[in-house]
């Protein structure tokens, strides 16, 4: 469904400068090595979460994205996560942390910082980190 759902996306987007952000529930390919493999060990522990965690790591999705150009923020090659914060029962369990939330930017785009909010206050308000990016239009 998901891999759906970025088709149609993508059919709607123009030529202008385009941002896609939110909460995708899905990761990007390179991330996927290491998440893949935390979550075989996390879903053998916990095989309850089978069904839950289904189709989420495949990591097929941002490669969609990517074929049309557009790039995902994050700092150089880092592999940071946005979630699940100590708010979220996962956590508390040892569920892997993932990069689920997402700023795809169009090459018409320049990405002139991200951040992922963690700590004090973001700890406390939601399941997954807040994400910043500030651009520039070239």
């Amino acid at each position: 469904m998901r891999i759906e759902q970025a088709q149609a996306l993508l059919s709607i987007i123009s030529d202008n400068p385009s941002i896609i952000m939110g909460d995708l529930n899905t990761i990007a390919p390179e991330d996927n090595p290491r998440v893949r493999a935390e979550f075989e060990t996390f879903l053998q522990k916990n095989p309850r979460f089978k069904a839950y965690f289904k189709g989420r790591y495949p990591a097929k999705v941002i490669p969609l994205f990517y074929s049309k150009n557009f790039q995902d923020a994050k700092n150089n090659d880092q592999i940071e996560t946005t979630a699940y914060t100590p708010l979220h029962q996962l956590t508390k369990i040892g569920c892997p942390q993932a990069k689920y939330d997402h700023i795809l930017y169009s090459s018409l785009i320049d990405l002139k910082s991200f951040k992922i909010l963690k700590g004090k206050i973001f700890d406390q308000t939601s399941d997954h980190y807040p994400i910043v990016a500030e651009i520039k239009i070239k």
